[in-house]
């Protein structure tokens, strides 16, 4: 597996996380429960995206 292919595939299962609290709010999607819906490390949610705000 190319690095590419898998930080791809990392930032999309974190914007589809993200995307999961549409109909629970702002509040809640704190960047533990992203990375951990997302099945990654904070760190590696970090890596992607550097805050709550951060724009995908």
């Amino acid at each position: 597996m190319v690095k590419q292919e898998r930080a791809t595939r990392t930032r999309r299962a974190l914007i589809q996380a993200a995307e999961s609290f549409v109909g629970e709010g702002y509040v809640p999607a704190s960047l533990p429960v992203i990375s951990e819906r997302a099945g990654v490390s904070k760190g590696a949610l970090l890596f992607h995206f550097e805050s709550k705000g951060a724009r995908a």
